[in-house]
């Protein structure tokens, strides 16, 4: 019988669904760092804090950027899934690969602390 953390159990059930973009990051410090799946994205940390939980964003610049892949282009389905705690209701983007006229995919929360989903298929 193998015995693993709770962390190690919930990162395994995920990379086994063979994600596109896997970013613990809790895990990951630095200004720049690789995603744990199996494609390796370049993220890139601006402005944001990395604390034992995660990274800590202000809510007004701070951002996590990834460099741009086919494999995150939406072309079927979609599933997209995302733990925020938000302690100050502002509005911003939670996950964005969104542009006019092309595929992409924009979640966002508003003031109210509903996030709201937009979907663009050309």
């Amino acid at each position: 019988m193998r015995l693993m953390t709770r962390e190690a159990e919930e990162e395994s059930l995920v990379l086994g669904l063979r994600p596109v973009l896997y970013l613990p990051l809790w895990k990951r410090d630095g200004a720049s760092f690789m995603s744990d799946d199996a494609y390796g994205h370049l993220c890139t940390a601006n402005g944001c804090l990395w604390t034992p939980q995660g990274r800590r964003l202000d809510g007004t610049d701070d951002k996590l950027t990834v460099s741009a892949a086919s494999s995150l282009d939406c072309t079927n389905a979609l599933t997209v899934a995302t733990w925020i705690n938000q302690t100050v209701l502002t509005h911003g983007a939670i996950v964005n690969k969104f542009a006019y006229q092309v595929n992409g995919y924009l979640f966002k929360a508003n003031v109210t602390g509903i996030v709201n989903a937009y979907i663009q298929r050309s």
